[in-house]
């Protein structure tokens, strides 16, 4: 991801400001049915590099399941701890550290879901009030806003870019030239046996 430090960094302010353990950026699918991990975080805004939560990054929730899932289905920051009767049950991923509360807070370009950000307490005494949802809801605004940018105003890829104007070019060259079919291919042949 583009901007994964960026969010990093989001993600450690958040996880700071609302007394949180560990965070996470899902995105939504194409699908517009499930939210995959792109990034989990500690609260100095670094990826987690190894372990059971870095094994989070590419699995999937339900849109609509658990926490996470009801606030991408409400568009609306959802809350709920372990001791809470009644409340939105977790929906367990492998690799989640069993937290005891989450805070999931959705990110909105209009009407369009983007995702959703999410804080987590392993510590069974501390749960989520109404004020640490509103401040991460927050957050997740400006999550949506540098993810909406960076969809908008991607920087260039200069090695996609030149890949794509290479078979373009070839394309074009096969297309006006035929006959030389056969001559392209002795020179594309001598450069796969390259070393």
């Amino acid at each position: 991801m583009r901007t994964e430090f960026e969010f990093g960094q989001l993600v450690a302010a958040g996880l700071r400001v609302v007394d949180a353990d560990q965070g996470s950026l899902l995105l939504a699918e194409p699908d517009s049915k499930t939210l995959r991990f792109a990034l989990v975080a500690d609260r100095n805004g670094a990826a987690v590099p190894s372990g059971a939560a870095a094994s989070l990054v590419g699995r999937t929730i339900p849109i609509g399941s658990g926490i996470t899932g009801m606030a991408a289905l409400t568009r609306d920051v959802q809350a709920s701890s372990g001791s809470e009767a009644g409340g939105i049950p977790f929906h367990r991923v492998r690799g989640d550290g069993a937290p005891h509360a989450v805070l999931a807070a959705p990110l909105l370009a209009g009407e369009t879901l983007l995702g959703v950000l999410t804080a987590v307490r392993f510590n069974r005494r501390k749960t989520f009030s109404p004020e640490n949802a509103r401040a991460y809801g927050i957050f997740a605004n400006l999550a949506a806003g540098i993810l909406e940018s960076a969809n908008r105003f991607p920087s260039p890829d200069p090695v996609r870019d030149g890949t794509s104007r290479l078979l373009s070019d070839i394309a074009t060259f096969v297309r006006d030239r035929p006959d030389r079919l056969a001559a392209l291919r002795g020179i594309l042949d001598a450069l796969l046996s390259l070393p």
